[in-house]
């Protein structure tokens, strides 16, 4: 097998804790992979883009990391993460849509996702029915990531003035 393993610096859980603390938030849990997530990926997050100072937002960087069965969302300000948050949806929900609907194996169905999976756009051209169908089925499969991230985004405006610029 393979293993992916990431350790989080000390100092980086220490100023969560005393972010939280300054916010008089009483923390319970922090969950180590989005953190760690945002350490690895650090250097490959994108410039943060302007957005209008009408409302004096703070721009951010929504990161996105859609696992087997959950989505990690990690907001990025200009010094450094500002939010995470985990969702309990995953490819997982595409793999079982794709099983059920086409009666498949899990195996056969995890294949399918990851051969033909996709999610229909605009610019992509004709599609038969039965793509249209897949793509279809993709597409409400992920809805529920969709809303939350949106959610997400909405509350990271309202409780933080955070402005997400790019995900």
């Amino acid at each position: 097998g393979q293993a992916l393993m990431v350790a989080v610096r000390r100092d980086t859980i220490d100023k969560i804790t005393r972010a939280f603390k300054a916010a008089s938030v009483d923390l319970k849990l922090i969950t180590v992979d989005a953190i760690a997530i945002t350490q690895v990926l650090d250097s490959a997050i994108p410039e943060l883009v302007k957005t209008e100072p009408t409302d004096n937002r703070m721009p951010a960087v929504l990161l996105l990391d859609i696992g087997h069965h959950t989505t990690d969302l990690v907001a990025f300000g200009a010094k450094g993460p500002l939010a995470a948050r985990v969702l309990r949806r995953g490819g997982a929900h595409v793999t079982r849509a794709l099983q059920d609907h086409y009666r498949l194996d899990p195996v056969a169905a995890e294949r399918a996702k990851i051969e033909s999976g996709f999610l229909p756009h605009r610019g992509q051209g004709e599609l038969s029915a039965a793509q249209l169908e897949s793509a279809s089925l993709v597409a409400r499969a992920i809805e529920p990531i969709v809303r939350e991230v949106e959610h997400t985004r909405l509350w990271l405006r309202a409780e933080l003035g955070v402005e997400i610029t790019q995900i």
